[in-house]
């Protein structure tokens, strides 16, 4: 006797939906079946004798529901998590002035076979300067974007689409990343899948005493069209763009400020050391910081021409102490940004001032200086070195500004919000510069020079 069983083999995570019925043996359906024998009588002269004998080969398999009615019977070869890990494989974030939101632009590869959903989530490091605290920190955050439905004949996804309908691919519209404020981000994204066969691993997973998952992670989005030139560790990450301008800085005092730099020369034997003293601003800042989120920075302002009067109280501005018979500065009552690259460079860029009622935006130049925290003052500070040329304790007035690189920028659209609004320091004396020369020659003779 057969063992009368019915073997099918699926690759993993295939569903397949099938029709049986029994059949009668020939012997049988001839003598027992009254429905077959009505089947077989031509009770219609029209009738098309070629059609009743298909019936009857029909009836015969057991393929006639009134004779062998059949049954739907489901196969699944179910598995624990999604075949393929999903992939984001395009991804493109953009906002408009003032939005808490990113939208994101986004394409994914998805096993449908075996995914029920795919989920994109994000994490980053946020940097945050809390009265509550100390000082600035910086956190780990996370969060969940969307989760969107995969139909099962799904291959890829384009945007939030709600995949209803067998069809390998699936276009829907942007996805939304809430952040709930303006700030600038470097966002890593993640997709990933739950099974589509969870249900059938319920029982297993509440006994096992390891931690089974029934979700596949896929790979971290990597953006190969950004980078930080500051911090090599964001390269890669999504750049969420600052969606408003830094807020104004609070500056509490500026003192004048000097940094040491040595230049050891050898030649002929002998040996040459060169010392330099540069004349510094250290500028003091009172908290918080970090409006415009990560890599916010302190900026100078200059004018890119002659200064407008309307306009001066925009721009940096300086001029020599009538007391001192000192040398000249550069001929201009404004120093340039040549004159503050000496000992180092900042970060520089062309940016727009914030307009007003009567001017138009205006190109400025701004050198951005990092904001240094010191805990023992709970000030923030920026060491701003000046070039005074031969000029004797020069007086100079500081434009100052939160400065956002990464800040919406559209010269078609008049947009930019990478500078917040200036504010001027009061009046300082900068230290004037001064070189010390040690000289000791093959007699040991040493040769002190100040200049």
């Amino acid at each position: 006797m057969a063992e009368r069983k019915l073997v099918v083999y699926l690759n993993k995570g295939i569903t397949a939906t099938l029709n049986y019925a029994s059949f009668w043996r020939p012997q049988d359906i001839l003598g027992k079946s009254g429905l077959y024998q009505i089947l077989g009588k031509k009770t219609d002269s029209k009738a098309d004798p070629g059609k009743m004998l298909i019936t009857l080969g029909n009836a015969r398999k057991g393929k006639h529901w009134m004779i062998s009615p059949w049954r739907t019977l489901t196969l699944v070869h179910a598995i624990q998590q999604p075949l393929d890990p999903p992939q984001i494989t395009s991804l493109q974030a953009s906002r408009k002035e003032n939005e808490t939101t990113a939208s994101l632009k986004t394409t994914l590869s998805v096993h449908g076979r075996s995914t029920d959903k795919v989920s994109i989530d994000a994490f980053w490091k946020e940097h945050m300067d809390d009265f509550a605290d100390n000082g600035p920190k910086i956190s780990n955050k996370s969060a969940h974007v969307i989760s969107i439905p995969v139909d099962y004949f799904n291959q890829r996804i384009y945007g939030n689409a709600a995949a209803t309908s067998n069809e390998p691919e699936k276009k829907g519209g942007l996805v939304i990343h809430e952040f709930g404020d303006t700030r600038h981000r470097w966002i890593n994204y993640k997709p990933v899948a739950t099974s589509r066969y969870r249900e059938y691993f319920t029982s297993m997973l509440k006994k096992s005493k390891e931690k089974l998952f029934i979700t596949n992670d896929g790979p971290v989005f990597t953006d190969n069209t950004t980078a930080d030139k500051f911090n090599s560790s964001n390269n890669g990450k999504v750049n969420i763009l600052s969606s408003a301008r830094p807020a104004v800085p609070l500056i509490d005092y500026v003192i004048p400020s000097f940094n040491w730099a040595s230049k050891p020369k050898f030649s002929d034997g002998g040996n040459t050391e060169t010392h330099y003293r540069t004349g510094n601003i250290r500028v003091y800042l009172k908290r918080p910081w970090f409006s415009s989120g990560e890599g916010e920075r302190l900026g100078v302002v200059f004018c890119m021409g002659d200064i407008n009067p309307d306009l001066a109280r925009h721009f940096t501005l300086w001029g020599k102490d009538p007391i001192f018979t000192g040398g000249d500065l550069n001929n201009n009552n404004a120093p340039t940004p040549d004159d503050f690259t000496f000992p180092f460079s900042a970060d520089k860029d062309v940016v727009s001032l914030i307009p007003d009622k009567k001017s138009v935006p205006e190109k400025v130049i701004v050198f951005a200086y990092n904001g240094l925290y010191d805990e023992e003052r709970q000030l923030y500070y920026a060491d701003i070195p000046v070039n005074c040329y031969k000029a004797y304790f020069p007086f100079i007035k500081l434009a100052l500004c939160r400065y956002q690189r990464h800040s919406l920028r559209d010269n078609a659209k008049g947009t930019d919000l990478c500078i917040s609004s200036v504010v001027q320091t009061d009046w300082i004396q900068i230290v004037p510069p001064r070189t010390v020369t040690v000289a000791i020659d093959l007699a040991a003779k040493i040769f002190l020079q100040l200049t």
